[in-house]
């Protein structure tokens, strides 16, 4: 799949849940809105639905669009592995 990075929407910062510290204060994430470039196929997502389990919740998602976030650490930008 190739995309179009356009611009950016939202930042995460790193935060103090519950007390427990802050592992990598200075890590971010910052997402970008991205548009398939042209010739590619639609992005249609899996056929049923995403499942997460982790610290916060147990959940299932459908995923219908695309969102890329890339790593920010000191002000330079660096995408995700």
């Amino acid at each position: 799949m190739i995309v179009d990075i356009k611009k950016p929407f939202r930042l995460c910062l790193a935060a103090n849940k519950e007390n427990e510290g802050v592992m990598h204060p200075d890590a971010h994430l910052l997402c970008y809105r991205i548009r398939l470039s042209p010739g590619q196929e639609p992005f249609r997502g899996p056929a049923g639905p995403v499942f997460i389990n982790d610290q916060f919740q147990q959940d299932g998602y459908d995923v219908n669009h695309l969102r890329e976030p890339v790593r920010s650490l000191g002000g330079a930008v660096n995408e995700v592995d």
